[in-house]
């Protein structure tokens, strides 16, 4: 692929030739067509001056001069030519150069000068005159008076021989110097685009030094030029995004490593302290039991890493089909009902019966689920949880919300991050990975709506807000 700088020479190169050869052009038309004029102005002048000397003597035609008296006109080396007729076509005179030939006579003219470009036997290039003329009358006496003789034909003949070889000159002139002028030219600005591209380099040069291990770097070009310092200003945001993924990446995989390493170490222990005696059956059935609520607490981290992983992907399918609100949020609400009643907290169920929502059922079960188990576990006890679901300008709003909250203001921002829960300890580490939260935002954005949380005192709430319609038909996304 060309570069920059081939490409600005090339374009530049182009348009120079183009505007000098336009000027060449402007200059050389004007001053070819003045010369012309002048040869021509000239030539009339000389076929007058012939015309002038053609007298009417009586009923004949007469020169006041000896043709031999005219050496341009019988010279061997670019002699000029002559030739006068009457009206019938009857040649009257004509130069010694002509010999036994003759020119043609032109048509009628009705006292308009004709010039013509015409080529010579000897393969020089000519210009040609022709005019009317009234011979002039001898002065006869006061009592003879002669008729008017016909109007007579002179055509004059001349090579442009000189004036076609000025304007030879005055076309490698302007030919040499647009040559000379657009080669200095290119030099020129050769050597100012190197100049300007210089800071490209520069740029070149500093991201060429940016590495992994240093992506907190920035790029600074303190005198970069105006159209540069956009580009300059981009690619700090994309190394400030690259360094900002790259953390939060390392933080995923010590998180995940922390995290699956907590019901390893819990599984392990239960199996150790089994296999230490022998043991009743009863015992070894606790056991089990509990390495299987450790294992499918596993199983749904993995579940949700995988489709948080498949989310940002962009590899999620939707699909789309009528829902009623309140038959979906009841079976999302099922499997918790139990634990709720056994905390003693009080349900307040606010939800349109009649409402029907357009979305993906599987998916937005997953995200209400999620709600509903941190209500729950969150939730003080002997406290209450609240589920409203209304429309609101065509959109369905849902708010799971739930008192005895411990979190801060200052912990909103965190709710959303991947592994972040509210107790450092991490008590309940084996219950709740730290991905519920981050795993609705992004099903809810895949989904086409947005989540949102609040904290009023010891009052937390999860607002979901749905499109109108979800799409019609399955799209990957």
């Amino acid at each position: 692929m060309p570069s920059v700088r081939s490409r600005l020479l090339s374009r530049t190169t182009t348009l120079l030739v183009l505007m000098f050869a336009v000027a060449a052009v402007a200059v050389y038309v004007p001053m070819r067509a003045s010369l012309l004029n002048a040869f021509d102005a000239e030539l009339q002048l000389e076929a007058r001056a012939l015309a002038s000397q053609v007298e009417q003597m009586g009923g004949e035609i007469v020169l006041e001069f000896e043709l031999g008296e005219l050496p341009e006109y019988a010279r061997e080396e670019r002699p000029h030519y002559f030739q006068i007729w009457s009206s019938n076509g009857h040649t009257e005179a004509k130069s010694h150069s002509l010999a036994n030939r003759d020119l043609e006579k032109p048509a009628p003219l009705a006292d308009v000068v004709a010039y013509q470009s015409i080529a010579l036997p000897d393969g020089n290039a000519a210009r040609q005159v022709s005019l009317e003329f009234q011979p002039r009358l001898e002065d006869a006496g006061p009592n003879v008076q002669e008729p008017l003789h016909d109007p007579l034909i002179i055509t004059v003949i001349r090579d442009t021989v000189e004036l076609d070889a000025t304007l030879a000159t005055l076309a490698w002139s302007l030919l040499i110097v647009m040559g000379l002028t657009v080669t200095l030219s290119i030099l020129l600005l050769d050597r100012l685009i190197q100049q300007g591209l210089k800071p490209l380099n520069i740029l070149a040069a500093g991201i060429s030094q940016v590495g992994i291990a240093d992506l907190a770097e920035r790029l600074q070009m303190a005198d970069a030029p105006a159209e540069l310092a956009p580009v300059v200003e981009r690619l700090n945001e994309l190394l400030a995004r690259l360094d900002a993924t790259l953390t939060r990446e390392k933080s995923f995989t010590a998180d995940v490593a922390h995290e699956l390493r907590t019901p390893l170490a819990g599984l392990r222990a239960a199996l150790d302290v089994c296999a230490t005696r022998p043991r009743s059956p009863e015992a070894y059935q606790l056991v089990i039991g509990k390495c299987l609520r450790v294992i499918e607490s596993m199983q749904a981290m993995v579940g949700n890493l995988l489709m948080l992983a498949r989310a940002d992907a962009q590899q999620l399918t939707v699909t789309s089909e009528s829902v009623p609100m309140d038959n979906l949020l009841r079976a999302c609400w099922s499997p918790y009902a139990s634990t709720a009643q056994g905390r003693q907290l009080d349900l307040q169920w606010d939800v349109d019966v009649d409402a029907v929502v357009q979305l993906d059922r599987e998916k937005a079960s997953l995200v209400f689920k999620n709600l509903f188990e941190n209500a729950v576990d969150y939730a003080a006890e002997g406290g209450w949880i609240r589920v409203t679901a209304r429309f609101a300008d065509g959109n369905p709003r849902i708010i799971v919300a739930n008192n005895g909250c411990q979190l801060k203001d200052k912990d909103i921002g965190q709710l959303f991050s991947r592994f972040w829960r509210g107790d450092t300890a991490r008590t309940d580490a084996v219950l709740h990975s730290g991905l519920g939260l981050s795993l609705c935002q992004k099903i809810i954005e895949v989904l086409g709506g947005t989540v949102v949380v609040s904290l009023d005192r010891d009052v937390f709430a999860v607002k979901v807000v749905l499109p109108r319609t979800s799409l019609a038909t399955p799209v990957a996304l």
